[in-house]
């Protein structure tokens, strides 16, 4: 099955550009001791946006794939809510409510709106991705379906097998392309020259168009 580009980098951009506009109001915030309510504030606010980024993908199929990974990870396809938040803190050892929502928020800030030079990194890796990993997303590929729905497809070129995970998007890069144990790659569409095997199937109502 031939796929649509998603443009998938769109809405990653628009989440990052939001969170990259409030860091210093959050900062703010935190400074002046209203921790917890910028973390509550901040927590929902993002949860919203990835179910918007989520809901508004083009390619129906790779979203489904990524709802269920974040439901049993998080427990809810928006990603990290307050309570999962809260219980992350608790296994490093933070119970104490204030330090909590401190460390929420310094996750917040690690994960979802990275200093200049991390987030050049990551545009980086995209835009500029290396020659060997140039030629694997111009060929012609055709992907299998595996039953991981971690890693839901491979192929074989040149009798090199290449496998594909899905990352935690829009916090990291949609699609990881792995050669053995080695990452060749990130990208966030689904390349023109790539095919895949459906990994799910699509109900349509009769007589809907395609």
């Amino acid at each position: 099955m031939a796929t649509k580009n998603s443009n998938s980098h769109l809405y990653r951009d628009v989440y990052w550009e939001h969170v990259t506009i409030s860091r210093r109001y959050i900062q703010d915030e935190v400074n002046a001791g209203r921790a917890c309510q910028v973390a509550a504030n901040r927590t929902g606010w993002l949860m919203e946006l990835r179910r918007k980024t989520l809901d508004r993908m083009r390619d129906w199929e790779v979203a489904a794939l990524l709802r269920e990974l974040k439901m049993r990870k998080y427990g809810d396809y928006a990603g990290p809510g307050w309570s999962w938040l809260c219980d992350a803190a608790s296994r490093e050892g933070v119970e104490d409510g204030e330090q909590q929502c401190r460390w929420i928020v310094d996750w917040i800030l690690r994960t979802h709106g990275p200093p200049t030079d991390a987030k050049n990194r990551w545009y980086k890796a995209v835009l500029k991705p290396t020659d060997r990993f140039k030629q694997v997303k111009a060929a012609k590929l055709h992907w299998r379906k595996t039953d991981q729905i971690e890693t839901p497809w491979q192929c074989v070129l040149n009798d090199e097998q290449f496998t594909i995970r899905l990352g935690d998007f829009p916090i990291e890069h949609l699609y990881e392309v792995f050669s053995a144990d080695s990452e060749l790659g990130v990208t966030d569409d689904w390349p023109t020259t790539w095919a895949r095997e459906p990994w799910l199937v699509r109900v349509r109502p009769v007589g809907a168009a395609e």
